[in-house]
């Protein structure tokens, strides 16, 4: 796979809150958490260092699926697409995978994907730092993973190069 494989937004202008502002949906149904402001040890054990996040953010909740992004930007890269007739889409032959994550995004396509995105909304979207990322997967641990330190019981949480049977899946099917 190709270019950046997966977008994660992370959304940073102010919003107007329902019953709880801590998960917010928006108008094209992309799920976003709040995740708070803090503090954390960067990096792994051999070089960690302590960063501060000063100000809380929303991460999508899922991976931007390929559903969500045909909509904001017209087409599909994808290359598990069943739609798109590409090598790889006879790993998903017969699959709707609307909800799979999008792939073969370069960063440049997913920064234009942010921009067109928050010009929709009227809010702004971008791609996350990398403290901010690291920050939000760790999810308050401070072991290897945010499961703990044995890779075992990552499978639960994710599909990687262990598990996923060289294909994408829909996203939210893992804890």
């Amino acid at each position: 796979m190709g270019g950046a494989g997966v977008i994660v937004l992370l959304i940073v202008a102010g919003l107007a809150f329902s019953r709880d502002p801590t998960v917010i949906t928006n108008s094209i149904g992309m799920k976003l958490k709040l995740i708070p402001a803090g503090e954390f040890m960067m990096g792994d054990n051999g070089s960690q260092q302590k960063v501060q996040i000063p100000k809380p953010f929303y991460l999508g909740v899922y991976e931007v699926t390929q559903a969500e992004y045909e909509g904001v930007m017209g087409k599909n890269p994808s290359s598990f697409c069943s739609t798109n007739g590409n090598v790889l889409a006879e790993r998903v032959s017969g699959e709707d995978t609307s909800r799979h994550p999008v792939e073969t995004v370069s960063w440049k396509d997913a920064t234009e994907f942010c921009k067109r995105l928050s010009a929709k909304e009227g809010k702004t979207y971008r791609l996350p730092t990398e403290a901010e990322w690291e920050y939000a997967c760790r999810a308050g641990t401070t072991t290897r993973y945010c499961s703990g330190d044995d890779e075992e019981s990552l499978g639960e949480y994710a599909w990687y190069g262990a598990n996923p049977d060289v294909k994408t899946h829909s996203v939210g099917e893992k804890k």
